[in-house]
């Protein structure tokens, strides 16, 4: 393994594709019976993943424009059982007479993992999901906590320091490719690319549905043979390929 894009000693999610796609037809067989309104939304690739518990977030997305605060509520609660939160995304003053009504997922147990697949995770600090007292609080800490902390820690590590340099997205890139469950050696590569590097993306299967997130990393070529690039993406594939046969007629 390339000690050079193992910079955060990234580690697979230990269970296997079995199991993770059990836990996410679960909550869809759920869903389906309770809020089949919502069901092709959850059913999408990105947030199979999510629900599954090998990723920790995952946003922007909308429930339709139909969509009550009474179904919302619903869903909410359905989901908080699972460990996971759907949050309001928009966060406009005085009314939401322009909201776009996005929403983000957040799978707590996952998010406390962080720790245990990123063995160097500068500038964490933990999310503590029961004292949250509205839905922006999540926003608040990864931005002003978590990504803060990530920059300050750049003063005293040379590398994150010329990665901050080269863009001040930087602290952006690494939490957020670490909150969507990417191998740590696929950010190191994001982080060292520029305009003029080649790039290829992860195969990983079912997850090009269309008109859906797609939730496919990139990386350098010299990566392709990876590890733990390459044993992520038979996990995410296998999880995909198990819930989406369970699934099919549903």
């Amino acid at each position: 393994m390339n000690s050079v894009y193992d910079f955060f000693q990234y580690g697979l999610p230990e269970g296997p594709a079995d199991e993770y796609a059990q836990r996410a037809i679960k909550i869809l067989l759920e869903i389906q019976t309770e809020f089949p309104e919502f069901y092709n939304s959850f059913k999408a690739p990105s947030e199979v993943l999510t629900l599954s518990g090998v990723r920790a977030f995952d946003t922007y997305y909308d429930l339709g424009e139909e969509a009550t605060q009474k179904q919302i509520a619903g869903i909410k609660a359905l989901l908080k059982k699972h460990d996971i939160l759907l949050l309001e995304a928009d966060f406009l003053p005085a009314n939401d007479v322009y909201a776009d009504h996005l929403y983000s997922l957040v799978h707590t147990e996952a998010l406390k993992d962080l720790p245990n697949r990123y063995s160097y995770l500068p500038g964490w600090v933990p999310f503590h999901a029961e004292a949250m007292k509205q839905d922006f609080d999540f926003m608040v800490w990864w931005h002003l906590y978590w990504q803060k902390g990530i920059a300050k820690e750049a003063r005293d590590n040379e590398r994150l320091q010329k990665w901050l340099e080269r863009d001040w997205w930087a602290p952006h890139n690494i939490s957020f490719g670490m909150l969507l469950g990417y191998p740590g050696e696929a950010i190191v590569s994001c982080l060292e690319e520029d305009e003029n590097t080649e790039v290829v993306n992860a195969r990983i299967a079912h997850a090009d549905m269309p008109g859906t997130a797609q939730p496919i990393y990139s990386y350098m070529p010299k990566l392709v043979e990876n590890p733990n690039i390459v044993a992520h993406e038979l996990l995410w594939s296998g999880i995909l390929a198990k819930v989406y046969e369970s699934t099919e007629n549903v």
